[in-house]
């Protein structure tokens, strides 16, 4: 006799039911005492690599920087600007500095600082001159073609998913091998009884099928600009045991093997020369595009370097200037200091004198110090060592000639040749040519094509010599029965 449930009895069911599940669980050791603790040293132990590496001679050899405490160098570095240029275009794999120079309160700045890097149209945040090369053989996915389009999405590696060179090899003759079985594969077995009464004859029934099936299959296909895909197929597959019985089944295992030639035209999407060359024209683009990124980079980094070199100079007249003034302050302040000892001058002048000197003495430090900051800023876009013992000084002289530019030529001049403008046309035409592509996706599949096909069958794949013997008689060759025409 079944009892009903009351809603007491239901309520109080799912009442411990959830207290029962807010309760936190404690762990259960099987081989520990919950104390954990010890393992605390080992997590956060951190342990250092054994490189094994010696270091550059730049760093091993370097010798004590040049402060306001050690201002004596070994040796004064006479240099041009285009010694100095020419010594950063031989040390300039990776592009320092590469930013734009500034002009703030009528000064013009270079753009970098100390370890200030560029920015690339890769997206690095540095820029080397391997980036057209890594553009250029970027091996990236496949744009698509007219057999398995993509469409447009991320444009990947300089707006392009792939560079001309991989773009290329897309019309360059794929080989491809796979097996026959299900799925691919070299071999599959069959172990399989059948739904057949017990007290049916054992004539033409087989009450358990018990099958292998293997083989090889090669093709070679080959795309041309215009979409038309030639492909040549080879496939040599055995099966092995009876589906039919002993009696009605000539040999116990055979081979087949078949040739295929096949050429199929696109009549809508994937048609014509300019939808299928797409990928290499946009591949060529991205490569431009990252040459032009170089560039403006290159550009900023030789206008930074200019800059960064005749601050260097004015450091030096600077430091020259406070020298001269400090000179002449220090006799003027013997002067006064003279006259007040006999009796001459009074205090105040002697004090005026006296602090002139200690000021144009501070302009002294100072103008060393920015001397040597600029130094070290130069010799960092230079790839030079910070400290190697000796002091660069400009041997050039600034030119003071006036120079008038035109304002019609310059603007022309900078349409022409300004990296910027030139990389955002080549933006454009991207764009334009991934519209086409698009309208070109939104087309439906049609393709016309032809295929033929030779099937030989054989108790032998092959045989050294032909044999007469036909299939499916014992002994007879699968590729005789192939190439002898029957």
């Amino acid at each position: 006799m079944r009892r009903p449930v009351t809603t007491s009895r239901i309520f109080l069911i799912c009442l411990l039911a959830a207290l029962s599940g807010c309760s936190p669980t404690q762990p259960f050791f099987l081989h520990e005492d919950g104390d954990l603790s010890h393992y605390i040293d080992k997590a956060t132990a951190a342990s250092a690599p054994d490189l094994n590496l010696e270091p550059l001679p730049d760093v091993e050899h370097s010798e004590t920087p040049l402060t306001l405490s050690n201002p004596e160098p070994r040796e004064m570095w006479d240099l041009s600007l285009e010694e100095v240029v020419s010594i950063s275009l031989a040390n300039t794999k990776i592009l320092r500095g590469g930013t734009a120079a500034r002009l703030f309160n009528g000064q013009l700045s270079a753009g970098t600082q100390e370890g200030s890097l560029t920015l690339n149209s890769i997206g690095r945040t540095f820029a080397s001159i391997y980036d057209p090369a890594i553009v250029s053989s970027n091996p990236g996915q496949s744009i698509g073609t007219q057999a398995n389009p993509a469409p447009f999405g991320d444009g990947g590696v300089a707006n392009v998913r792939s560079g001309p060179e991989a773009a290329l090899a897309e019309f360059d003759t794929q080989l491809r091998m796979v097996g026959t079985g299900p799925n691919q594969s070299l071999l599959s077995s069959t172990d399989r009884p059948q739904n057949i009464p017990n007290n049916v004859p054992n004539v033409g029934f087989i009450r358990n099928i018990q099958t292998k099936t293997g083989g090889l299959s090669f093709e070679a296909t080959k795309q041309t600009p215009d979409g038309t895909v030639f492909a040549f197929r080879n496939t040599n597959t055995r099966d092995s045991g009876f589906t039919r019985g002993s009696q009605f089944q000539a040999l116990k295992s055979f081979w087949t093997a078949t040739l295929e030639v096949e050429a199929r035209h696109p009549l809508l999407r994937g048609r014509g020369v300019q939808i299928n060359r797409m990928p290499v024209v946009l591949g060529r683009i991205g490569e431009d595009i990252e040459i032009m990124s170089l560039n403006a980079n290159l550009q900023d980094t030789l206008n930074n370097i200019e800059i960064r070199y005749w601050d260097l100079y004015l450091a030096y007249r600077n430091l020259e200037t406070a020298k001269l003034g400090r000179d002449g302050s220090l006799v003027l302040w013997r002067v006064q200091y003279e006259r007040l000892d006999k009796g001459a001058g009074n205090a105040q002048e002697e004090a005026e004198a006296r602090e002139q000197y200690f000021n144009f003495k501070s302009q002294i430090t100072q103008a060393l110090r920015n001397l040597y900051d600029n130094e070290n800023e130069l010799r960092l876009l230079m790839g030079l060592s910070p400290s190697d013992g000796r002091l660069i000084r400009p041997s050039d002289e600034p030119t003071m000639a006036r120079v008038n530019f035109d304002w019609t030529d310059s603007i022309a001049e900078a349409i022409v040749r300004r990296p910027e403008l030139i990389s955002k046309h080549w933006t454009i035409k991207q764009r334009e040519l991934e519209l086409i592509w698009s309208r070109n996706f939104l087309l439906p599949q049609l393709d016309v094509g032809g295929l033929y096909r030779w099937v030989g069958l054989g108790d032998d794949l092959i045989n050294a010599d032909r044999n007469g013997i036909n299939f499916p008689g014992e002994g007879s060759a699968a590729y005789d029965n192939l190439f002898g025409g029957e």
